[in-house]
């Protein structure tokens, strides 16, 4: 600390020398209030700077050590005096810190001398500046663009024109804000004596510079002068005003004869830069960075390898594995079997995921959501807009059971399993997907094998089967054998037209209909019993010249049968079950921002910060209310726009707001 006092105070007194040898005397009074306050800034920030320096020394070769040489011999202790406790260093804080108290407070006083006698005493706006009329007689001065006055003669007009050029001229060039930042550096460097020179000439110069501008508008020199002369006897002002003092009058009236060539004024001007340069190169910190030399064998190795030419292709797969998000019955998230999340964090871990992918890899990455049955469609639907707002386009939804195998603790499949998937995956893979027709025991073995995998093997593993989705329902459907629906299962019965696959659920029939499920499939003598979920759907569709009528669908299982068939009422109750949420959820959130929408203060009025939250809220409602179905927009309102029920006009680059009425 020590160190930089010093240094800057040498730094301030070159810089002073300077001005007060070959600056002072010039008329160049704008480039002198640039040189005064710049001089302030480098003085105290050159010995901040730091100059580092690399230099490489070679390594140092240390001899082997001899043992036999090492002698060893019995430590000698010394008592010594205890060491004595130098207050000194808290003597000298204690000194400067009551020294930045006193001036500090010597700095609000004036400050609170000037405000009293702006609120105490009548004010008049007159041209952009406000006049302060006082009682008692004082000199006029100026702080900021206040223009303190005598009242009396104010008002019996007996100020002349010239003084009130020459303080608004104060006001106009902020000569006040040069003072408040010399005082400033004046509380915290109270100690060293320059600043208190340096003010004196920072505001002679500001006199300077407002006679400048009076003497401009062509005003006589000599009845200037005396204008002066009459106004400065007795002068009394605040510290912190820019005023007519008596003192500097000899010197002012020296500087406004002085006539300077520009070319004496540029060599002056020149100077400052060798001098700027010497105490830059004298006092700033030079740090010298020590490296080892290398060996030059391994630089010579180094060469050698630099020298080898790198061959690569770009034509690696990109293909990059999805994304599993598991979700239990107790709502926890957990990303790829291994990192657990909340609603909060998911973006966060998903971007984290995605940060190396290509765009490309990000378009066909899908992310895959195992949800518990339980899971209601409303928190479904807050994680696909985390995983929309983290840029995932592609997401599949699964509903499964509480006693799968997902939620089984061991995962891991073994090898022979993992060639049995692998075999059966990419025989159906093969298939094309429009003909594609598996055998349940097939499918039930692949799915259990998958679901044991981690998440690496199934990386390496073969791609599941894509089975084709089921067919739209036709209104149109050609009635053939006789089915008998009950509350919990479907009885078809069965003719000469059919033949049952025994150990495969499945009725295949020679125009390639069939009856495949994962459902355990009740046989009779004459009819097969289908149980009935919440998931059946019913469809008809042309694939390859094949018709495939009244598929069944639980799931990932179809059923196909001749027959007219319509939706249970399970499956029916199953989705309005699904639109309920989507509603209570959009209706819950918009509850919600309503009421932060409708808090104090108004939307125009937040930080932007707060106006952005509100925009984000907004944007997600409309989505929420986009996605709801007609029957459910008709039961609520559409989210109102925050800044309702004002309207934003933009006039000459500027925000205005209007109510509408």
């Amino acid at each position: 600390m020590l160190d930089y006092l010093l240094k800057s105070g040498v730094c301030l007194a070159a810089f002073y020398l300077f001005y007060k040898l070959l600056l002072e005397k010039e008329p160049i009074h704008i480039f002198k209030r640039i040189y005064l306050l710049g001089g302030l800034l480098l003085a105290f920030s050159i010995p901040l700077i730091t100059f580092t320096t690399t230099v490489q020394v070679a390594p140092v070769e240390l001899s082997p050590i001899t043992y036999s040489e090492i002698t060893f011999e019995p430590a000698l202790i010394e008592e010594t005096e205890a060491e004595v406790k130098n207050f000194w260093p808290l003597i000298l804080w204690t000194v400067y810190g009551f020294g930045v108290v006193l001036f500090g407070l010597k700095f609000l006083f004036n400050l609170f001398q000037i405000g009293s006698k702006i609120r105490k005493n009548p004010n008049q706006k007159a041209k952009g500046f406000t006049h302060v009329l006082l009682q008692h007689v004082i000199t006029p001065h100026t702080f900021f663009s206040y223009i303190f006055l005598n009242k009396h003669q104010y008002e019996e007009r007996k100020i002349p024109q010239e003084v009130f050029w020459h303080e608004e001229t104060h006001a106009k060039q902020k000569h006040s804000l040069d003072v408040v930042v010399i005082e400033l550096l004046q509380v915290v460097f109270w100690f060293n004596p320059l600043l208190y020179f340096i003010k004196k000439d920072i505001k002679l110069n500001h006199e300077f510079l407002a006679d400048s501008a009076v003497l401009n508008k062509g005003v006589s020199l000599t009845a200037y002068q005396e204008i002066l002369l009459a106004f400065s006897i007795n002068s009394t002002e605040p510290v912190l005003a820019n005023a007519l003092n008596y003192s500097s009058i000899k010197k002012r009236f020296t500087i406004m004869k002085t006539k300077t060539s520009q070319k004496t004024t540029w060599i002056k001007s020149l100077i400052l830069l060798p001098l700027v340069a010497v105490l830059v190169y004298s006092f700033s910190e030079k740090k010298i960075v020590e490296v080892e030399a290398q060996n030059s064998l391994i630089q010579s190795n180094l060469e050698e390898v630099n020298k080898l030419k790198v061959n690569y292709s770009t034509t690696q797969d990109t293909k990059v594995p999805d994304i599993e998000i598991n979700i239990n019955h107790n709502k926890e998230i957990l990303i790829n079997g291994k990192n657990y999340a909340t609603i909060k964090t998911l973006k966060k871990q998903i971007e984290k995921i995605i940060k190396d992918y290509t765009p490309d890899q990000i378009s066909k990455l899908k992310t895959i959501i195992e949800a518990d049955a339980t899971i209601k469609m409303g928190f479904i639907i807050d994680i696909e807009i985390q995983l929309r707002d983290a840029g995932i386009k592609k997401r599949e939804l699964k509903y499964y059971d509480v006693n799968t195998e997902i939620h089984k603790n061991q995962r891991k499949a073994t090898p022979a399993q993992i060639n049995e998937y692998n075999a059966l995956a990419k025989e159906y893979n093969k298939q094309p997907e429009y003909r594609r027709v598996v055998k349940m025991k097939d499918y039930n073995r692949m799915e259990y094998i998958f679901n044991k995998m981690t998440v690496k093997q199934k990386q390496y593993a073969e791609t599941f089967p894509n089975f084709p989705p089921p067919p739209p329902l036709s209104s149109n459907i050609s009635v053939g054998l006789t089915t008998q629906r009950s509350k919990d299962s479907l009885s078809i019965p069965l003719s000469n037209k059919w033949r049952v696959g025994y150990g495969v659920n499945s009725i295949i029939k020679s125009e390639r209909k069939y009856l495949t499920g994962r459902q355990p499939i009740k046989k009779s003598k004459d009819s097969l019993s289908i149980p009935m979920s919440d998931s059946l759907e019913f469809a008809n569709k042309t694939y390859d010249s094949y018709e495939y009528k009244n598929r069944v669908r639980v799931g990932r299982k179809a059923f196909y049968v001749n027959d007219s068939l319509t939706p249970t009422s399970t499956s029916l109750s199953r989705k309005q079950n699904l639109k309920q949420d989507a509603l209570e959820n959009y209706i819950s959130k918009n509850n919600k921002y309503e009421k932060t929408r409708n808090e104090e203060p108004h939307y125009k009025d937040r930080s932007l910060s707060e106006q952005k939250e509100l925009d984000n809220s907004f944007s997600e409602l409309n989505n929420l209310y986009n996605s709801l179905s007609r029957e459910n927009q008709q039961k609520t309102k559409r989210p109102i726009y925050p800044l309702m029920p004002y309207i934003k006009i933009m006039k000459d680059g500027k925000k205005y707001y209007k109510k509408e009425s």
